[in-house]
């Protein structure tokens, strides 16, 4: 749930060691629902003064749930199943972390199948995130590498498999030249809009640039209609 940003008393951004990507920043741009690629590598680069634009115990209440009948679902169809803290990913490249959590992992004899829950509607991020994660996980669990590994987006009203066949070349390519230019030295270019900036917690004393969720500019006495 969105919130009417909050604003806190302002500190100056921190410079993390090194670049710190959290999967959940990263799919939007993956996936194309996203374009501004600063803002990402801004949270990868610094900690920072954060607005308040998330209601978390709202998101917790409606989450919770649907983790669990979805959890009780699989073990009752004789998977094994680990559950969020359990599933957490740190990959170390140079300077460049990538870190995730997925919410469940499943696992059946040879079947993995990596499960994330949205309360809310589909989004080509979520399918971006959960390719991430299935890319991401063989590398800490060694022993799922010659394992099928595919993946589930479970919904309140349904649910969206992810095949084994989407995390392709052209994926993991796409993966690699992401990572590196929000992980990367160079800040790459502000794309602000009001739409993404309106879900962005980096306030305007960080991104001087940020559009402010602004009625309209309306044009009239033009001829083209």
């Amino acid at each position: 749930m969105i919130e009417v940003p909050v604003s806190l008393p302002h500190h100056a951004p921190r410079r993390r060691d090194g670049a710190y990507i959290w999967t959940t920043w990263l799919s939007p741009l993956l996936a194309g629902d996203a374009t501004c690629a600063w803002a990402v590598w801004f949270k990868a680069h610094y900690t920072y003064t954060k607005l308040s634009t998330f209601d978390a115990s709202a998101w917790q209440a409606e989450h919770q749930p649907l983790l669990l009948a979805t959890r009780n679902a699989l073990e009752a169809d004789d998977f094994t199943v680990l559950t969020e803290n359990q599933n957490k990913f740190v990959l170390r490249s140079g300077e460049i972390t990538l870190a995730g959590k997925p919410d469940l992992v499943a696992v059946r004899g040879s079947r993995i199948l990596v499960v994330d829950c949205k309360s809310g509607t589909a989004r080509p991020a979520y399918r971006a995130q959960i390719l991430t994660y299935m890319a991401a996980l063989p590398y800490t669990h060694p022993e799922w590498k010659e394992c099928e590994v595919e993946g589930l987006l479970q919904y309140r009203d349904g649910a969206a498999t992810v095949g084994a066949s989407e995390l392709n070349t052209t994926f993991r390519s796409l993966l690699h030249s992401t990572v590196h230019l929000v992980g990367g030295p160079e800040a790459p270019p502000r794309r602000p809009s009001i739409i993404e900036c309106r879900f962005c917690d980096i306030s305007h004393a960080d991104c001087p640039e940020r559009e402010e969720d602004l009625p309209d500019t309306v044009v009239s006495g033009h001829d083209l209609f």
